[in-house]
């Protein structure tokens, strides 16, 4: 039986209804920390140590038992012990991982140079900056995610506010980053309009096919949210660039252009998120 996908997360979900109110709590919490804290696990893995705990805490019920007295442990410690047992993170996995991200922050630091209305061109600094900030942020969101599973209705509020503050930093770095000099030591592509709006759509193709990937290997189907965002901000970007370059940096144009393109994005992103929290359906 395939210990991943949609349809087994379905049946999963049912067969977790079943539980008791308290039991059923107790699991979900085990379920996402899991998740989470093995982020870099395949999903199957993990679900193969989850399905014969669900079978033993159903027979406990059963028997008039109950998941705290039957398992004896919190779900932080029992989800700990769990991890432990299993095939360690190999490098390997840690560098696609790692991959993707610095994929994405090369995809970003493109989408800063779209409003320049310049020949396209990198500067190095710039893009590490923008890879490492990138980074960050995907860390900051993991942290607060990994606290849902334990959080009240009031904290729960709470770490999504800090959600959205992560969101906020990042931009705010961004920014930051797309005031920066780039007209020295930068990397210059030597490309026509056409051949740069080629670099735009291939990077975020490429940035969203990985992030598709990593949601196919890791079983977190959610994080299609974040592939479907970063392949439409890149095809977008090139559109944006090449409408610079047609009027220059017209200040009504380009109040348009981040208003109802990037504003329309960052919604998008931040809906699918907070959807994802409410649902905690990772």
């Amino acid at each position: 039986m395939k210990m991943s996908g949609h349809r087994f997360e379905v049946a999963l979900d049912r067969r977790v209804l079943a539980l008791t109110g308290p039991d059923r709590d107790w699991f979900n919490a085990l379920r996402l920390l899991m998740w989470t804290t093995g982020c870099l696990r395949k999903r199957a893995a993990i679900n193969a140590q989850l399905v014969p705990m669900l079978d033993d805490l159903q027979e406990a019920e059963r028997n008039g038992g109950d998941a705290q007295t039957f398992f004896g442990q919190a779900p932080q410690t029992m989800a700990q012990a769990i991890l432990r047992e299993l095939p360690p993170v190999t490098w390997g996995q840690r560098t696609r991982v790692g991959g993707v991200v610095a994929a994405t922050g090369v995809l970003v630091a493109l989408i800063l140079r779209a409003p320049l209305g310049q020949a396209l061109a990198l500067n190095p600094w710039v893009v590490l900056a923008t890879i490492g900030l990138t980074g960050l942020a995907c860390w900051g969101l993991l942290a607060c995610v990994r606290r849902l599973p334990f959080a009240s209705h009031w904290q729960t509020a709470g770490w999504c506010a800090a959600m959205l503050g992560v969101y906020g930093a990042w931009l705010v770095g961004l920014w930051g980053l797309s005031a920066w000099d780039q007209t020295t030591w930068h990397w210059a592509l030597g490309l026509n309009w056409r051949g740069a709006m080629l670099v735009f759509v291939g990077v975020a193709l490429l940035v969203a096919a990985a992030w598709y990937w990593l949601a196919y290997h890791s079983g977190v189907t959610s994080l299609r949210w974040v592939a479907n965002v970063l392949g439409v901000a890149g095809c977008g970007a090139a559109t944006w660039y090449r409408t610079s370059l047609a009027y220059g940096s017209d200040a009504v144009m380009q109040l348009t252009v981040y208003g109802l393109y990037a504003g329309a994005l960052l919604l998008y992103l931040v809906i699918g998120t907070m959807t994802i929290v409410v649902d905690r359906h990772l």
